[in-house]
């Protein structure tokens, strides 16, 4: 599959410039034509100009190659100077095919996906911000795969990289190809993939992968620090209580014998007898730490984990943006090729991050009727503010809805940053409090240990 960019004027003399993927010259011009537009200029991404040969009504209607002569080259010409062209028959709207890029796709054979050791959103943010540099230098995604999989240090992710460059090569998609691997790349990932290569926006799709997996990353490895601090005091707090109990027992013992045993080997006695006692409870505490965590954070509790998210103060705000600035974004970018709304509800709907707002783009999808708006549909599903819902509104009766799409996603994307801002914040002193709170309770704790036991062993 190559990449094609191309200038056009629309159906109201507007001009539009955008790129499609397509296996050749001709089917690019066939995409084009699909979506209404009056071609100018087309050039290979990976080579020159291409001859501009605008397909015939039934090459469009029909999706045939173009088998136009040799095409003279003559200026556009505003659209009130075109004839209009009237079908002595025109075409029933149930049978007329809509345009390539969003046309609804048979059901496709499960999929043998393969397990692995889970991915990271740094390995995420990796990959697909160098895909991006790969696709704007017009690079086929087959050789972009392949060159990359040769980069990546983790083996899984070489295998998977290198299986999507040969289902690339063998006419299937990139998305099939890490659909396979669900442990290395999430669902949202794929679903924003797969909505790229339908709509033609793949290099822009995998800079705002690489983005929002950064964000995630930043944001990770601030409450893995928060974890660390956390466990670690958990886990100390009974030696440290190891090493008091065995100082007071060690005073008692001195006092009984008028200081006469020797005061190394006497604390060594006693405080390894309390640590023996205490050592299991804190291996218990350490290991069950750390299996809690590894049990929270796997695939068969991550609807769970969503769940909670999303009814977490400050976090769920935040997951509640991230996610409607990618579906906003990438309905956004897919209105451009044309479709019904309920496919682009759909697609954009696979991009979500949370599993749980993605749930219910797709059952309101599913649900709509072919004459039914898409801000009918948005408001049912909760999912998108009140103070947006007009902006698509707007965008539906202006015939514009791709630019209202769009200014919902930089509006979300807003939001999403001070949300990021916000829940650092308001984490660390949450963290801090309760970490003072702690530390207050341990002292407290080995004063009554420490000063009082000594008075109670020396009378």
């Amino acid at each position: 599959m190559r990449f094609f960019q191309y200038s056009a004027i629309d159906g109201q003399g507007r001009p539009f410039q955008g790129t499609v993927q397509a296996a050749d010259a001709n089917a690019a011009r066939l995409m084009i034509a699909q979506k209404g537009l009056n071609l100018t200029s087309i050039q290979d991404k990976g080579g020159g100009p291409v001859p501009v040969a605008q397909p015939s009504r039934n090459q469009i209607l029909l999706n045939q190659p173009s088998t136009a002569p040799a095409p003279i080259h003559l200026p556009p010409q505003p659209v009130q100077q075109q004839p209009r062209i009237v079908e002595q028959q025109p075409v029933p709207a149930q049978t007329q095919r809509r345009p390539e890029a969003l046309a609804p796709q048979a059901t496709p054979s499960p999929i043998d996906k393969i397990k692995t050791r889970k991915g990271s959103d740094k390995d995420i943010y990796f990959i697909f911000s160098q895909l991006s540099s790969y696709f704007k230098s017009g690079t086929n995604p087959q050789q972009a795969l392949s060159d990359l999989s040769n980069r990546q240090k983790r083996h899984d992710y070489q295998t998977a990289l290198k299986e999507a460059a040969a289902g690339v090569a063998n006419g299937g998609t990139i998305s099939g190809g890490l659909e396979r691997y669900p442990y290395l790349f999430s669902p949202d990932v794929v679903g924003t993939v797969a909505a790229a290569e339908r709509g033609g926006f793949l290099p822009e799709a995998c800079d705002v992968l690489a983005e929002q997996h950064l964000r995630s990353h930043q944001l990770k490895r601030k409450f893995s620090y928060f974890i660390f601090m956390a466990i670690f005091i958990a886990c100390v707090a009974p030696i440290l209580l190891g090493v008091v109990r065995g100082s007071v027992d060690t005073i008692g013992d001195q006092w009984e014998h008028d200081g006469g045993l020797a005061p190394a080997a006497t604390m060594a006695k006693h405080t390894g007898a309390n640590l023996k006692a205490l050592l299991p409870l804190c291996l218990a505490m350490f290991v069950g730490s750390f299996g809690f965590l590894a049990i929270w954070n796997s695939m068969p509790l991550r609807r769970i984990r969503h769940q909670m998210v999303l009814l977490t103060p400050g976090l769920g705000k935040r997951a509640r943006s991230e996610s409607l600035t990618r579906v906003s974004w990438v309905m956004g970018m897919a209105a451009k090729s044309g479709g019904m709304p309920n496919q682009i509800l759909e697609l954009g709907a696979a991009s979500a991050p949370n599993m749980v707002i993605a749930d219910r783009l797709v059952t309101e999808a599913r649900g709509m009727r072919e004459t039914e708006k898409l801000s009918a549909a948005l408001y049912r599903s909760n999912v998108i503010p009140e103070e947006y819902a007009p902006i698509v509104e707007t965008g539906e009766v202006t015939g514009d809805i791709p630019s209202a799409l769009l200014n919902v996603a930089r509006a979300s994307d807003v939001e999403y940053r001070a949300a990021d801002s916000t829940v650092v914040l308001k984490s660390s002193v949450l963290f801090y409090v309760v970490l003072g709170v702690a530390v207050a309770f341990l002292l407290g704790f080995l004063y009554k240990t420490l000063i009082l036991g000594y008075f109670e062993k020396i009378q």
